[in-house]
């Protein structure tokens, strides 16, 4: 079995960060089993170079999982802090910039470049700034992903963790305030089953549901909203004309909500075409956790299902875990 080295150090080298890591093993009633690290493969591509006004835009692009159930973290910004850019500009400026989390390879089902982001006082942090720092961690455990952002609001960090088995990752942000905070709002984009009317042209037929409630959107039709809060407990995401079990779409997504983290109230904004879940968190509010789960190749009815028995665990993992030591 081919060993690597625990993580130890990560530097910037021409813009990219790199680390390195290690795998050993565990055991179970004395015997030892052997298990491989969750790896964590980065790439790391300048999609515009430099001019005298724009600084670079650079995608890294994090995959993680042990080749059975991989996911990506992926940020896409432009480089104000590079050597040699002396100007300001605002680091992400469409909604095809910023963090994506999602399946690996393709499809995503939380938008492939924007699945989260997090706004103080009314302002997104992710758009004025470039993170300060990324890093990230193999692991036996997990793979972990770790962003900071220093706003003059507040230092944001976002911590994302994922696991070798399954299609999940688990997601915190921490807020440390500078001042007074007055709103914090945590966006998550998705398109459930398919973009747009999907490959076979059809429209869409949103559906997104709560333990209490549901909605349905078509395509062509006035968006909704439905209201959720943090004793719901989960949310689902999906599209009754692309469902898998009729071979169309690449399945629905769901989110878990965190106990105990603070009051959040939030509402999901449902259309034909893109989702939104907006979470309203408490000024006071310091600490958010939830899970992304991305249901691939799932059907509709298996899908809900399986989020309704995962949600208890989700939410006993999102209390106990160690995002990053």
């Amino acid at each position: 079995m081919k060993r690597r080295m625990k993580l130890a150090v990560v530097m910037l080298l021409g813009g990219c960060i790199v680390a390195t890591g290690q795998g050993t093993g565990y055991e179970i009633n004395g015997i030892q089993i052997p298990k491989d690290t969750i790896r964590i493969e980065h790439k790391c591509a300048t999609v515009s170079e430099q001019s005298v006004t724009v600084p670079a835009l650079q995608e890294d692009v994090l995959t993680l999982g042990t080749g059975i159930a991989d996911m990506r973290v992926a940020y896409k910004r432009y480089r104000n802090a590079a050597p040699g850019f002396p100007g300001e500009h605002p680091s992400l400026t469409s909604s095809s910039m910023g963090v994506g989390i999602g399946v690996s390879p393709d499809p995503w089902h939380w938008h492939y470049a924007d699945s989260t982001r997090i706004f103080v006082n009314g302002k997104s942090v992710f758009a004025d700034r470039e993170a300060v720092k990324m890093d990230w961690r193999e692991g036996l455990d997990y793979g972990r992903v770790h962003f900071t952002w220093d706003a003059p609001e507040a230092n944001i960090t976002l911590n994302i963790a994922v696991p070798g088995n399954r299609m999940v990752a688990y997601v915190e942000y921490l807020i440390e305030p500078k001042g007074e905070i007055d709103s914090i709002d945590i966006r998550l984009r998705c398109f459930p089953a398919a973009y747009a009317g999907g490959p076979d042209g059809r429209p869409s037929h949103r559906w997104v549901s709560t333990p209490g409630q549901s909605v349905e959107v078509r395509r062509g039709e006035p968006g909704q909203k439905l209201p959720f809060t943090d004793q719901d407990g989960w949310v689902f995401f999906a599209d009754k004309h692309h469902d898998y079990q009729y071979g169309r779409g690449f399945g629905p997504v769901g989110l878990v909500l965190a106990e105990g983290d603070g009051a959040i109230t939030g509402e999901v904004i449902v259309t034909g075409y893109g989702v939104d879940a907006v979470l309203h968190c408490a000024p006071e509010c310091r600490r958010v956790r939830f899970a992304m789960h991305a249901f691939t190749f799932y059907p509709n009815s298996h899908a809900l299902e399986t989020l309704k028995k995962r949600s208890e665990a989700d939410q006993e993992i999102l209390q106990t875990l160690s995002f990053w030591q």
